[in-house]
């Protein structure tokens, strides 16, 4: 009787250790998916618009113990073109990000390539 105890406490131990490493790997599998869809697929086209966003900062509360803090959230600027392309024999048009120099030195209507 006591062997049978045993053996299920390991059994509901193995299975939990199952159950969090197959949630971990679905976990990682979608965040891979869904990362591997953020790049851009156009390497040329033309200027559509452009957009800047300036670097701002936000505050966020946060418990630490008993204490509640505040927690400044850096967030940097964007550089952005809408670009009109061709790929795969297929028109779209995509958001790109570029480097503040790219971004002034281009205009819209211009040729962009990557």
């Amino acid at each position: 009787m006591k062997k049978m105890k045993k053996l299920k406490k390991v059994d509901k131990k193995r299975g939990l250790k199952m159950n969090i490493k197959s949630c971990l790997f679905s976990v990682l599998l979608c965040l891979g998916l869904l990362l591997s869809g953020c790049s851009t697929r156009l390497t040329e086209g033309i200027v559509q618009k452009k957009d800047y966003s300036p670097a701002y900062i936000t505050a966020v509360p946060m418990m630490i113990g008993e204490t509640m803090t505040v927690i400044p959230q850096t967030y940097s600027a964007s550089y952005r073109l809408l670009i009109d392309g061709t790929v795969e024999n297929e028109h779209i048009s995509e958001w790109v990000s570029v480097t503040p120099s790219e971004y002034e030195a281009i205009s819209v209507g211009d040729h962009w390539k990557k």
